[in-house]
Formats: structure tokens, sequence, C-alpha cells
């Protein structure tokens, strides 16, 4: 099985894996940039003094233009001490018909490796997240009445949760079976 490093809705980066939707209590996108890489657009939003990425992202190449590999197979993938990149296979996923419809939609897949590169995986001027930025993250979150707390459908996780869903209750723009989106409604602990 794959270990993944999912790089989305972080400081000063992208690191979760949670898109945000019209009446999420973090949905304000205050700016967004373009990832001059290969052209794409990532959305700004802030939250307490923080700037993270709403989208997970979807580099192919460390900043110096070196590509970060992918297509390993799962022996490969577990076995090597390489930066490494993965797509969840279109064919797993209703209603997208390629690797770049997925990537598109819900980004890569990363190892530690690509990760932790010196050379940078993350657009120019962003950076993965430290445990102290994520701390941050979780204390404002915690001071806006959503703590970090396991079992608690008004915790973090919620907070940051895309409301976007399949026959989702909330109904209105959260109800949709376009991509990016979950399967179903649940509560993430």
């Amino acid at each position: 099985m794959k270990k993944f490093y999912r790089l989305t809705f972080t400081a000063l980066l992208t690191t979760a894996n949670f898109f945000l939707a019209p009446g999420n209590l973090f949905s304000q996108v205050v700016d967004s940039i373009t990832d001059i890489r290969d052209g794409r657009r990532y959305h700004i939003v802030q939250i307490g003094d923080q700037l993270w990425l709403r989208q997970n992202l979807s580099a192919s190449k460390y900043l110096n233009n070196d590509p970060v590999p992918t297509g390993l197979d799962d022996t490969e993938w577990e076995n090597t001490t390489e930066g490494a990149f993965a797509v969840c296979p279109h064919e797993d996923i209703s209603g997208l018909d390629s690797e770049e419809e997925v990537l598109e939609a819900y980004g890569a897949l990363y190892n530690w490796y690509a990760v932790d590169d010196p050379r940078g995986i993350c657009p120019v001027g962003w950076h993965v997240p430290s445990d102290e930025e994520w701390t941050g993250l979780l204390d404002n979150l915690a001071d806006q009445g959503y703590p970090n707390q396991h079992n608690n459908p008004n915790g973090a996780g919620n907070a940051l949760k895309s409301c976007r869903q399949v026959d989702s209750p909330l109904e209105g723009d959260c109800a949709t079976s376009e991509h990016p989106r979950w399967n179903f409604h649940s509560t993430h602990y």
C-alpha cells in the first residue's frame, strides 16, 4: 500500500485534503497565485494571520524544473528513497476520464522524499508548513470554537472540510456531483 502525503491547504504552501466551499467558515479567498512551473492557479485563503493554499498541490517538477518521478508501482513506491508523486487512477473516480482531470480536481499524492527535498515542491515563495505552523492553525481554529479533539463533530477537521458532497443534506451549492467533492456526507474526526 502506497504511503502518501497530500500537499494542500497549508500555511505558506498547501497541505491537507480540504476544499473550501461557499458558506464554510474559512471560504474567503483573499488572492491567488499561478505556479510558474506549469501555470496552475491556486487560490489563497487567510486563517488567522496565516495564508494557505486552498487546493491540493499538483506540481510535477521541483522549483529548479527537475521532474518529480511518477508512475511507480506499489513495490517501487515502497522501496524508493527519492521523491515521487502519484495520481489516483481516474478509472477509480466516477466522472473523471484522465489523469489530468484527477490532478486538476484533487491534486497529486507525494511521498515524504518529495515533500522534504531541498529543491522545493511548493510554488515560489511558499513552503511545506512546519509543526509550529500547523499548531498555529489548530490553535486559531480552537480559538474560533473548533478544537482539535478526537470524535468532535465541531472540531478542526470539520471546520476545514468542504461541504461539496453528493446528495449533501446541506443542499444548495453543497449538493453536487461535480468534482472536487466527497462521495457522501460524513463527519471527519
